[in-house]
């Protein structure tokens, strides 16, 4: 860890193999996962290891932390809950393939994609099921939840919005290019990037299409509002701010939980 003003090592933890995780901070303490199968709780001022659960597969979901639970997918295609404190686990959800999109949770629900082609919410408690919804191909984006529609994208290229209380669809826009972006929505419009090398702003109720920015790479990373500017990154080398012409800021549960479009509120 850094030190904030010099930028100095602090600490570092070594794992066994690749972290292509984001980490979470929760508790005083940092959550992460990583390609040796292993999810980690580290003190967060000494770099100590807490605890650590070993799954039967990589981790490239980022973990979220909510109620001292946390929750995270894995490449065994399983999405877990674990005791913040202990590591323990509390309860597992097995999908048919890889669960790499991160959770979010909204109301006692737990909100995620999987590999398998489906759009799932759990209860949080129990793990038990609520509903899912067929997306038909790979959900890589990870949910973003304003209102009670729970909003995402797919590797078909289209974004969805579906009703988190039953699971029904609200609106689908067929960009027709791979969303691997998270949305975020500000002032009633969802921004997201796609492979196509393009930034699209929708309309939260509608899904239309209110403008489009093109840039010369595609476009994997989710963009953070803040203050009526939109930041996001693209494989053409560059990070853009955009601005929106609204005065909005990122919401959602995601950015509460500080997994998307983290930024001072």
């Amino acid at each position: 860890m850094a030190e904030h003003e010099s930028g100095t090592e602090r600490w570092r933890f070594e794992t066994g193999a690749t972290v292509p995780a984001s980490p979470t901070v929760a508790e005083e303490t940092v959550f992460v996962g990583g390609y040796d199968e292993n999810v980690y709780a580290i003190d967060a001022e000494s770099g100590a290891e807490q605890w650590r659960f070993e799954s039967e597969g990589p981790f490239e979901s980022s973990p979220t932390v909510v109620d001292e639970r946390v929750f995270v997918g894995s490449d065994d295609g399983r999405l877990y809950a674990l005791d913040s404190v202990t590591g323990e686990e509390v309860w597992q959800f097995e999908t048919d393939a890889s669960v790499r999109s991160s959770p979010t949770v909204w109301d006692g629900c737990v909100l995620f994609g999987s590999h398998d082609g489906t759009v799932y919410a759990l209860d949080a408690a129990t793990g038990d099921r609520e509903w899912e919804f067929p997306v038909g191909t790979q959900v890589g984006s990870s949910p973003t939840v304003v209102d009670g529609i729970v909003f995402g994208g797919s590797y078909d290229g289209d974004v969805y919005a579906i009703d988190t209380a039953n699971g029904h669809l609200q609106w689908l826009a067929e960009i027709e290019h791979r969303v691997y972006s998270s949305p975020t929505v500000a002032d009633g419009r969802v921004f997201f990037g796609s492979v196509d090398d393009t930034v699209y702003a929708l309309g939260a109720n509608d899904g239309e299409t209110v403008w489009r920015f093109e840039t010369d790479g595609s476009v994997l990373s989710s963009p953070t509002v803040v203050e009526g500017t939109a930041f996001i990154g693209s494989h053409d080398g560059n990070v853009y701010g955009l601005d929106l012409e609204i005065e909005g800021t990122s919401s959602g549960t995601r950015t509460a939980l500080g997994t998307l479009g983290h930024h001072d509120r």
